[in-house]
């Protein structure tokens, strides 16, 4: 009862239901500034959601964001909205293991978004239904200086040796190859998703997400002393555990580092003086037989299994995931859509952003959503421990693997 007092006192009505009108679709989602670009995203929807059809409310209900995910379980087992904002992967299915979500393969597939949205359906399905319908993507990547790379003739890398030149030629000249700040441990985990992806694989990467495979397995171990390698030739932030994502961004602002591999929104801690400086390049290729895969992780929206109205939840969920729609809301937002018939912005960073993502033979979300809520925070705190000690990897994932047994055998 506190957590639903607590959800009560924390949301507030984007509008009251008109008089007269039939139907009220509810969502839920994280709270907005007036006046940001995504309080006039969702101004937007309403709009166009109830001029589409007549009669309907939509009405949008706005948590405080730091507190959602644990007033998202109190209102999904009691007062369920129709709609709620959330994620795919392993966040998403815990949900469906709890029974508290509704499948949504029949809005997929009136959509047509299986083929629209390839790329994310292993992130959306499971046990042969598809839930939530993604909203939008981040594409994530080697944002990188320019002007340093041209300094030092080098180009962007292509293969992992490419990579490790342009690191070691950075490094000699006094330049920090790679930026991280790590106060935040979620920043450490593109790192292992990508050494996984590029040498493993995705179906590997979703089994150990799934707690399926052991850290210990070696495959694990070879991804971890690719990463290790890096860490012990000091190619990384000094005292990276000081910074966080956003003010480990001023190295590069500065020019004092040249790279730094993360999400599209990174740009938002970049000046707009100094955007002119920064190009984007995909993580490279490892294992040149591997097919690429990329991190997409995406925003969705799902309808509760305890929806009042799952009827008008659906009829959202499929006006959400239509191309032209995300066009709109994804330029007001400055985003990626989900959806791959969307167009967006023309600028060079995020055209080639949107050709990594549409050429990828399949997208994962992030470590922190593709695995379960406390697999991820054990591992993000070990892959902090990592950075520091990477001498330490077989204790440090023997560890895991225990965590891992305990967790999934629950």
């Amino acid at each position: 009862m506190r957590l639903l007092a607590a959800a009560a006192a924390l949301a507030c009505a984007w509008a009251l239901p008109a008089a007269g009108r039939a139907d009220t679709v509810t969502v839920n989602t994280y709270a907005t500034q007036p006046g940001s670009p995504w309080s006039k995203a969702w101004d937007y929807l309403k709009t166009e959601f109830e001029k589409e059809n007549p009669g309907t409310e939509l009405t949008i209900n706005q948590f405080d964001s730091g507190s959602f995910d644990t007033l998202a379980r109190a209102f999904l087992v009691n007062e369920s909205p129709d709609v709620f904002r959330h994620y795919g992967g392993g966040r998403l299915f815990d949900l469906v293991k709890a029974g508290l979500i509704e499948p949504s393969t029949r809005v997929w597939d009136e959509g047509g978004l299986r083929q629209d949205m390839a790329g994310l359906v292993p992130s959306m399905s499971y046990d042969g239904q598809l839930y939530c319908v993604p909203i939008l993507v981040d594409s994530y990547g080697f944002f990188y200086r320019k002007d340093i790379f041209a300094q030092y003739g080098l180009a962007e890398p292509k293969t992992y040796d490419d990579l490790l030149k342009a690191a070691a030629t950075l490094k000699q000249n006094g330049i920090i190859p790679f930026t991280i700040g790590t106060q935040q441990p979620w920043t450490t985990a593109a790192w292992f998703d990508y050494f996984i992806l590029r040498t493993a694989g995705i179906d590997f990467y979703f089994k150990l997400m799934a707690g399926e495979i052991p850290y210990t397995d070696p495959k694990v171990r070879h991804a971890m002393d690719l990463w290790g390698d890096l860490v012990k030739k000091d190619y990384f932030t000094p005292d990276h555990s000081a910074y966080t994502e956003e003010t480990a961004a001023v190295f590069m602002v500065q020019g004092q580092s040249a790279m730094f591999l993360m999400g599209s929104f990174l740009l938002n801690n970049i000046p707009d003086a100094d955007k002119d400086k920064i190009g984007w390049f995909p993580f490279p290729t490892i294992d040149a037989a591997m097919p690429t895969y990329e991190h997409g992780p995406a925003d969705t929206m799902c309808v509760p299994a305890r929806a009042k109205n799952k009827s008008g939840g659906d009829k959202f969920l499929a006006f959400f995931g239509r191309a032209d729609v995300q066009t709109t809301f994804t330029g007001i937002i400055n985003s990626f859509p989900a959806n791959t018939r969307s167009t967006i912005r023309s600028s060079e960073i995020f055209q080639k952003m949107l050709g990594t993502l549409k050429d990828a033979k399949g997208l994962v979300q992030y470590y922190d959503i593709d695995t379960s809520r406390e697999m991820a925070e054990i591992g993000m705190d070990a892959f902090q421990q990592f950075m520091f000690q990477p001498d330490n990897a077989d204790a440090i994932l023997a560890d895991l693997d225990q965590q891992r047994q305990r967790i999934f055998k629950k």
